[in-house]
């Protein structure tokens, strides 16, 4: 329906306007995008260290417990409650409070399987070469579309 009333609005404009030929473009501006929405090299620094330690508390684990599946969360942190429970402690230890972005990359990170883990990675990654690229002080890790999966 919505590509129909597309298609008509543009015959419309182009036959009340006289135009030959409409053109559209697939460019991409950077913007100050909401502050919800976008991550500080410090934030985005901290949720490397929270990822960092859950690495080095998994390979402690592997150490201790063997050949287990490895997949499986600890019971205290097997559900997205749990988990925003852990991240709202290191909140209070550390005291700093995570935006709902980083704390959504930390599940993201903390409940996916392995090529999810490795895409939070790449993500921080590149929301980090382009902090120190563009000389912004925030960058958008992901759009709002991928961060609620709408």
């Amino acid at each position: 329906m919505i590509e129909e009333a597309f298609k008509k609005t543009v015959t419309v404009a182009k036959s009340l306007l006289n135009l030959g030929h409409i053109s559209t473009d697939g460019t991409k501006i950077k913007a100050n995008a909401s502050n919800n929405y976008t991550l500080s090299e410090e934030e985005i620094e901290e949720i490397r260290r929270i990822i960092e330690r859950g690495i080095a508390i998994d390979e402690e684990e592997d150490r201790l417990y063997g050949d287990e599946r490895g997949d499986e969360l600890p019971p205290e942190l097997d559900t997205q409650e749990k988990i925003r429970k852990k991240i709202e402690e290191i909140e209070q230890t550390s005291g700093k409070v995570l935006k709902s972005v980083a704390v959504n990359i930390i599940e993201q990170y903390a409940l996916g399987d392995e090529i999810e883990k490795e895409e939070v990675i790449e993500k921080l990654d590149k929301a980090e070469e382009e902090l120190k690229k563009s000389g912004q002080s925030r960058q958008s890790d992901r759009s709002r579309s991928e961060v609620y999966g709408e």
